[in-house]
């Protein structure tokens, strides 16, 4: 884990500026070339969203653990589990079952306001 906390650090971590005061690594303000459709940029996202996903549970996988990824079907938030592949337990969700069920139970209230108001 820590090899992946340093590989993350050294991926986030700023350019060093340049003489200019500017990083050298900054891309360009103009692109270049043609300007992406909506769905080209849509399949590049989903490329990206696949690869970093299957990093990820590569990661985990070497670890000992899976990660899944589920969209709560009440909520429609993205909710991510780690899982202990020996036994198939969960050892941590975000966000846990209890901010998901707040979030339900606000929904239903808003609701019943929204309702009640109408």
């Amino acid at each position: 884990m820590p090899d992946s906390i340093s590989a993350l650090a050294a991926v986030a971590a700023p350019a060093a500026p340049s003489a200019s005061g500017f990083s050298s690594q900054l891309a360009p303000v103009i692109p270049s070339g043609p300007v992406p459709t909506t769905q080209t940029t849509q399949t590049t996202s989903a490329n990206s969203l696949q690869t970093a996903v299957n990093a990820i549970s590569a990661h985990f996988d070497s670890q000992g653990s899976q990660v899944r990824f589920r969209i709560d079907q009440d909520t429609h938030r993205l909710v991510v589990s780690v899982l202990d592949a020996a036994n198939g337990a969960v050892l941590i969700q975000i966000p846990s079952q209890d901010a998901l069920d707040i979030a339900k139970s606000i929904e239903r209230t808003r609701a019943a306001l929204v309702q009640r108001l109408a």
